[in-house]
């Protein structure tokens, strides 16, 4: 199997969902095409290039065309679908990330991606051209046999009289609920402007992902999610900005002169007082403190 026979059908299965499902069913790929067959390089690109496919530009289609029941009651060859999802994202894994031995997940990847190598080349880590022509062989033809079988799965579905605009309907809402990583970016970017807050949008975003993605999947599908995700956002935009005093103890230390000990706690306690009441800048935050501290203490109680 050579690129262009894979590329070829990723190009009949994407003008198929763009015709019959959405323009945005399927993203174009941008990652660069592999241009050897036969060295380590060319498996790499094709690796990220079939990642690109399967997990970014075509995620929300290939995962609910594998979802359906396998055309013509053909479990295996569903089964071997899916376990083509799994050898790519492993694949490109062990060959971006520093996997180490420690961890029981990046030894199973490592084992897994091991075995891929022996069934497809006959070595546990490929040396030779010949190896790497041999799984750049397999991986081109595995995806293509997915890609394939994706279409006649969309064929199936479109011949389904009964079931096509169901079908076709609850797969466009999940495409418009499926939001790129920029798309929450620019909520929090708004989200940061409205309240007056400087943090870094994609570092604010990052490890938050993967729950705002399953909150947006939870919204009844006759709302506009939107809103409530400005309002999710607005309410965690601020918890991180109400939770990050602009000093720290050690600033608190140096500016009143306090040596390690209780004074330092109650100096942050009364820092902590003044941010929540909204006095945000750090001098201001540190004048605030030294009227408190100052003050004289007020009477516990009369004789």
């Amino acid at each position: 199997m050579r690129f262009d026979q894979l590329n070829a059908s990723v190009n009949g299965l994407t003008e198929g969902l763009r015709i019959h499902v959405d323009r945005d069913s399927i993203a174009t790929i941008n990652t660069r095409p592999p241009a050897t067959s036969d060295d380590e390089v060319g498996f790499l690109r094709l690796t990220t290039w079939s990642y690109a496919l399967l997990f970014e530009a075509g995620r929300t289609s290939f995962g609910l065309l594998l979802a359906v029941a396998p055309i013509n009651g053909n479990d295996l060859a569903l089964d071997k679908h899916k376990a083509t999802l799994v050898a790519v994202q492993q694949l490109r894994t062990w060959l971006h990330h520093n996997l180490g031995f420690d961890s029981d997940r990046e030894l199973s990847i490592r084992r897994s991606v091991s075995e891929w190598f022996l069934s497809s080349c006959g070595a546990t880590t490929p040396t030779s051209r010949d190896h790497w022509k041999s799984c750049f062989t397999r991986l081109c033809t595995d995806v293509e046999e997915l890609v394939s079988y994706c279409l006649d799965v969309l064929s199936s579905i479109m011949r389904s009289t009964e079931d096509r605009e169901q079908v076709l309907g609850t797969w466009r809402l999940r495409l418009q609920r499926d939001w790129g990583a920029h798309r929450f970016d620019q909520l929090v970017t708004d989200s940061a402007a409205r309240l007056g807050v400087q943090l870094n949008a994609r570092a604010f975003r990052e490890r938050r992902l993967s729950d705002w993605k399953h909150y947006l999947e939870s919204i009844p599908e006759s709302e506009d999610p939107t809103p409530r995700m400005e309002r999710l956002i607005d309410s965690e935009v601020f918890d991180h900005q109400r939770a990050a005093l602009p000093l720290g103890a050690t600033d608190l230390m140096r500016e009143l002169d306090l040596s390690p000990g209780p004074a330092v706690k109650v100096a942050l306690e009364c820092a902590r007082a003044g941010f929540d009441s909204g006095i945000t800048n750090a001098a201001a935050l540190v004048s605030f403190v030294k009227e408190r501290m100052q003050a004289p203490a007020e009477p516990s109680g009369r004789n």
